[in-house]
């Protein structure tokens, strides 16, 4: 498993370092009011396109992991499925963009219904790729396009260019990738369905549509409350922040995930699937307890490192409270929702997605116009605490916590080396540069913590598992 993850976690790094670094590029190359407006594209496209198409990729999965296929009476159910999404997901960016983008909504719209597309035919294209198991091609795309679209974003930016100019660079890009990753996905075209597709599909859309709408609200409602109560300037310092305090939590979870969901699908089919998810349980835990040591401990180094001297104290104070709601949402995303969508329970998680959803739209109504940044970054670590405190209680019935002490370790022992390395790193180099104590860190810290997640067995199983 811990082999799975490492196969995905370079690229899904590269991949998601190129965002970000596209939105450091921004509050440095930018006007504010035009970073906010950048970062809002790439959000709102995010939000809309996974509310109306997140579900056709995990039917994808589902349906074909178990042989690597699907029929060609699938796959034009598929085709049919994406494209009433893109059109649900463009009129619902379209109604966004007019609340939050004033006078420039018309080329705000556009390049967010553009975005949307791209990266639309990018993902699905990966899912295919995913589903046939090939985690090289998959790794390699994803990695080709951060690796281009970062460079070329910020030379577009270092040039002169508006954030309209920028987001078409990242759209072309996307796009040009996302039909490489579907020329080379269509190999997985051709198999026979185990089972009817169209009834399948039409019992997981709605109930994967309204999840996805509430981890959105959980998610996202942050920051497109900031860019509606303020203005796309006052959301740029927070946009990168909030980046800089999500990114590496949701790298590790996408990487569990997408070497685990898989596997964990198949070894269901095989009736052997309680030790799998047991070590994706482990290392999921494990590595978000020691990132969010390691956000907390060496924050300043980072946004010293990171980020413009304008943003850095309003950064520093939102770190460790956005890293929270960050881990909180991970651990939801990368345990019990696994295990529920593998199981088909897709409505037992809106209880809790409701109840986090309403705490998070309550607070950042409540919040945000008064506190600005720190009410937002409230509003979120408040509704992810609350969804990941209601779905563990959801999923007691079907996990079991072994008490022994060599679980304990299993999970708690790279967060006390992340500790350990930053306090003597900290001890030890106090005039250094911020980036030579966060690499000696980095070099210090990682390859222990992976040997201890390596090297301790810990089981979550589900009852029966």
């Amino acid at each position: 498993m811990l082999g799975q993850v490492l196969t995905y976690l370079p690229a899904m790094i590269l991949a998601r370092l190129a965002g970000f670094a596209v939105l450091i590029g921004a509050a440095h190359l930018l006007a504010p009011a035009s970073t906010g407006l950048l970062a809002l594209v790439l959000l709102v496209g995010e939000v809309c396109e996974g509310i109306f198409l997140n579900w056709l990729r995990i039917f994808l999965l589902r349906q074909g992991s178990a042989q690597g296929l699907i029929s060609l009476e699938t796959a034009r159910l598929c085709l049919r499925f994406w494209l009433a999404g893109i059109l649900g997901a463009s009129v619902l960016a379209s109604l966004i963009g007019l609340a939050v983008a004033g006078g420039v909504a018309g080329a705000f719209i556009g390049a967010v219904l553009a975005y949307i597309a791209a990266i639309s035919l990018f993902k699905c294209g990966l899912a295919l790729l995913q589903m046939r198991g090939r985690a090289r091609q998959h790794g390699l795309l994803e990695a080709l396009r951060g690796l281009v679209m970062a460079p070329a974003a910020i030379w577009a930016m270092a040039s002169g260019q508006d954030w309209i100019f920028v987001a078409g660079v990242v759209v072309a890009i996307t796009a040009t990738v996302g039909g490489v990753a579907l020329w080379q996905g269509r190999t997985g075209l051709g198999g026979e369905d185990q089972r009817p597709a169209l009834p399948e599909m039409i019992a997981m859309a709605p109930p994967l549509m309204a999840l996805a709408a509430l981890n959105f609200a959980i998610g996202s409602i942050d920051r497109l409350m900031l860019g509606f109560s303020a203005s796309p300037a006052a959301l740029a310092p927070y946009a990168t922040s909030s980046a800089l305090g999500r990114q590496g939590f949701d790298i590790a979870t996408n990487a569990v995930n997408a070497g685990g969901f898989p596997a964990l699908v198949a070894a269901r089919a095989r009736g052997d699937w309680g030790g799998r998810l047991g070590e994706q349980a482990r290392i999921l835990i494990g590595v978000l307890l020691a990132g969010y040591v390691g956000l907390v401990l060496t924050r300043h180094d980072l946004v010293d490192l990171l980020l413009p001297e304008a943003y850095r104290e309003e950064a520093a104070m939102l770190l460790p409270i956005i890293g929270l709601g960050a881990v909180a949402l991970n651990l939801k995303n990368g345990l019990t929702d696994t295990l529920l969508l593998i199981e088909g329970r897709y409505w037992r998680q809106m209880i809790g997605l409701g109840a986090g959803a309403a705490v998070s739209v309550a607070m950042a109504m409540l919040l945000v116009p008064a506190w600005g940044g720190i009410g937002a970054a409230a509003s979120f670590a408040a509704g992810a605490l609350t969804v990941l405190c209601v779905s563990f209680w959801q999923a007691r019935e079907w996990l079991k916590f072994p008490g022994s002490w060599v679980a304990l370790v299993a999970v708690s022992g790279p967060a006390v080396i992340v500790a350990l390395a930053c306090g003597g790193v900290a001890l030890l180099m106090p005039a250094a540069g911020a980036a030579l104590r966060l690499g000696t860190t980095f070099a210090l810290a990682v390859p222990l913590a992976l040997w201890v997640l390596g090297a301790w067995p810990g089981r979550v199983a589900p009852h029966g598992g």
